[in-house]
């Protein structure tokens, strides 16, 4: 037993010098990672930044700006600066004025510019009838809005992509509700209640969907004999 433990002790030390040696590689490498992407986004934005002193209309540099405030969420400044392009697209027919009206329009959505982001988003959708983050934003926005009826149909559309996206069906389900339409409603609203107990419009309108439904069965004269 004595001569196992004499050969067993080294061991386990050298496993464990192994799995920390690899620990703090690996540790050292993330570092090295994310201190190359904050070089890069420093030197993106140097770049950037030179471009548009000497040209403030500079549209590569432009929408090179524009796509990383979107990609990092800054969706405030990215509206911004594809606003600046869409002013140019007129004067340089080498502009994609439809993709940089739509994510003018997904900006302005993200940012909560309601009326900005709805007139680019319709412009969008007559190019791209089926985009869902097209149809899936318009949806939200008709809900707002009050046009319940297009808001169905929108959400509807977008669900036909992406049939579990909460947004799609709480806008639906929401609008299927103002509409009277209980049961309908009901079905998308569960989808979009579940795991969200904060959302208190959700659950309210799901509690009164489910209770004007048992309402209606109990006043049904069919059923009302059944029982």
């Amino acid at each position: 037993m004595s001569a196992m433990f004499v050969f067993l002790i080294p061991a386990l030390i050298i496993v464990a010098v192994m799995i920390l040696f690899s620990f703090f590689t690996s540790a050292r490498k993330k570092s090295r990672i994310s201190d190359t992407k904050v070089k890069d986004r420093s030197t993106i934005l140097k770049e950037i930044n030179r471009k548009l002193s000497s040209n403030p209309k500079d549209t590569q540099a432009l929408q090179t700006l524009a796509e990383l405030h979107y990609t990092e969420k800054n969706y405030s400044q990215a509206m911004k600066t594809y606003g600046i392009l869409l002013d140019l697209c007129a004067a340089n027919s080498r502009l994609d004025q439809q993709v940089i009206n739509l994510y003018f329009g997904l900006s302005a959505m993200k940012a909560g510019v309601w009326n900005e982001a709805y007139k680019s988003l319709v412009i969008a959708r007559t190019k791209d009838p089926e985009n869902f983050e097209i149809n899936s934003s318009l949806g939200n926005l008709e809900y707002r809005r009050g046009n319940y009826e297009k808001s169905v149909a929108l959400s509807r559309q977008a669900l036909k992509s992406k049939p579990n996206e909460r947004e799609c069906l709480r806008s639906c389900g929401l609008s299927l509700y103002k509409l009277r339409r209980y049961k309908e409603a009901a079905a998308y609203l569960k989808g979009a209640a579940a795991g969200h107990p904060d959302d208190k419009e959700t659950l309210f309108a799901l509690a009164r969907a489910l209770y004007e439904m048992n309402q209606n069965e109990q006043n049904c004269p069919t059923i009302r004999r059944a029982r």
